[in-house]
């Protein structure tokens, strides 16, 4: 099966440009070029809103996702709101608690969807991961917005990392049919390899930011999203921009 990765849009609530960029634009560019590939599927990876969840930019996206016709499932970033999206998004699907964490079943293969919202996995979560993988058959693909690793991204890794990412990290090196994990956050292109886990970072189709750099600076990449084709235990991925 095909699924985009689709993260950090930072849509504003009144269409405003964010940095001088046309932030609703590059959603479209990005979702025109994405329904060219034909997937199966679209996450939406966190950062859906501008600042704070504001719900009119929830709204606009729903509104322009309304023209395709691909399932669309989201998480929460740190600049979102979950119980709304959960509102606007998924008033199909029982999620119980306050946090956007979910699973699904698609051609085969099991997803999980862990909210990263507080910037922090706290332990009832951190339980319901655990309890979640060993309910589950195959080698499920973990999706969250912040990674559960630094990433040598200088700005990102030392001021807006995950906060508790080394007990997220020992909790997942427990789990071994978790090999994939996709993230965002930190606007840029990159592979991680740790401890037999691989993790993917998809750039951001609102700017780049460079990894090189201790200052935040942007980078010189257009906007961008991740394909990925995988097949039970096999997962090939590239990334697209536009």
């Amino acid at each position: 099966m095909r699924i985009a990765h689709f993260t950090d849009m930072h849509i504003t609530e009144d269409g405003s440009r964010l940095q001088d960029i046309d932030v609703r634009k590059n959603f479209n560019d990005v979702l025109d070029d994405i329904q060219s590939h034909n997937p199966d599927l679209i996450i939406l990876g966190g950062d859906l809103a501008a600042k704070a969840g504001e719900k009119g930019a929830y709204l606009w996206i729903h509104e322009q996702l309304k023209r395709i016709d691909i399932p669309v499932y989201p998480i929460a970033g740190n600049h979102d709101d979950p119980s709304l999206i959960k509102s606007i998004f998924l008033t199909r699907m029982e999620i119980k608690g306050p946090y956007l964490d979910y699973t699904l079943d698609s051609h085969g293969q099991s997803f999980i969807f862990l909210d990263t919202a507080n910037s922090y996995v706290n332990q009832e979560q951190i339980d319901w991961l655990q309890n979640t993988v060993s309910n589950l058959s195959g080698f499920p693909i973990l999706f969250m917005h912040h990674p559960p690793q630094l990433c040598n991204c200088q700005f990102i890794d030392r001021r807006y990392p995950l906060i508790n990412h080394q007990e997220v990290w020992d909790v997942i090196k427990s789990l071994p049919t978790i090999k994939f994990i996709f993230c965002g956050h930190y606007h840029t292109e990159k592979t991680i390899q740790v401890d037999d886990r691989t993790i993917f970072l998809t750039p951001s189709t609102f700017l780049q930011m460079s990894p090189d750099n201790d200052k935040y600076q942007v980078d010189t990449h257009p906007p961008g999203w991740r394909r990925i084709d995988t097949n039970k235990h096999v997962c090939e991925t590239s990334v697209r921009y536009i």
